[in-house]
């Protein structure tokens, strides 16, 4: 039923020939990709040859993916067909799987993820929020990558943002890299603010621009590179109130102060 190969790093599971994914055959595609688990850290399922999935085939890969976290392996989806990709969206499994378009972009996302409880960088996120006019602008630094294990404390940040209904610029220019685990998290905060009637834009490299309009068509407007683009979202550049030091209502230049940026992502001195 399916066909594996490894790639990066990478376990690449395909159906071997145009099929469904329906009660019938449901079991054996749980049974046979939980037996391929094991090959890689991570794994995508190219799904070019599935044409059709319905609730129970979903159920399965459910539980597969339950399976992969629960061994710290990311999975991700590539090449989903039309139909397929209208019963994800419809169902809202968009929220659950990082989805590509094509499996280059799913390489290059899941490239390098580590297994659970294997060596740590030990990296961790450092978040500052700024209430500025039209919302907030957070921005995260500390190192290159976000991945499963650091981006939690962005995410509860930008949740408790979203909850007020404001308009949240994500900073995110000091990374260079963001795996899939993570990719979904935001894309399930992103998702959960639209529906909020909060607006959430991501502030990234180009880079990693490509690797967020990869996954999902949906956010392609609220994915920017250009930092001024992002501060005309909130505020004037050269009259926004930000709160420093404890101290609100303080007049500053929100562009002075967030193109003050090292390569790191971390701010200049003044």
């Amino acid at each position: 039923m399916l066909q594996a190969r490894v790639k990066d790093g990478v376990l690449i599971l395909r159906f071997d020939s145009r099929t469904s994914l329906t009660a019938e055959n449901g079991t054996a595609f749980l049974e046979e990709g939980s037996r391929l688990l094991h090959t890689a850290p991570a794994v995508i399922l190219d799904f070019a040859n599935l044409e059709f999935v319905d609730s129970a085939g979903l159920r399965q890969l459910i539980a597969l993916r339950k399976q992969a976290r629960k061994t710290g392996k990311a999975i991700a989806l590539a090449r989903l067909r039309p139909p397929v990709r209208e019963v994800f969206e419809v169902t809202r499994l968009t929220r659950e799987f990082p989805i590509y378009a094509d499996l280059r972009a799913a390489l290059r996302a899941l490239a390098g993820h580590r297994w659970q409880g294997g060596e740590s960088n030990g990296d961790s996120l450092k978040i500052e929020t700024k209430a500025v006019t039209r919302g907030v602008w957070i921005r995260a630094t500390g190192c290159e990558s976000l991945t499963q294990t650091n981006v939690s404390s962005l995410v509860s940040a930008l949740e408790k943002s979203a909850r007020k209904g404001k308009q949240i610029i994500a900073d995110l220019r000091a990374f260079t890299h963001i795996d899939s685990a993570a990719l979904s998290q935001l894309y399930g905060v992103y998702a959960a603010a639209r529906q909020n009637g909060c607006e959430l834009t991501f502030v990234v490299q180009s880079s990693l621009a490509a690797v967020f309009l990869a996954q999902v068509h949906n956010w392609k407007d609220d994915v920017v590179t250009d930092v001024h683009q992002a501060i005309d979202r909130v505020g004037p550049s050269n009259a926004v109130t930000v709160s420093r030091g404890g101290r609100q209502g303080q007049s500053d230049s929100l562009l002075d102060f967030f193109l003050a940026t090292e390569k790191n992502g971390r701010p200049r001195s003044r």
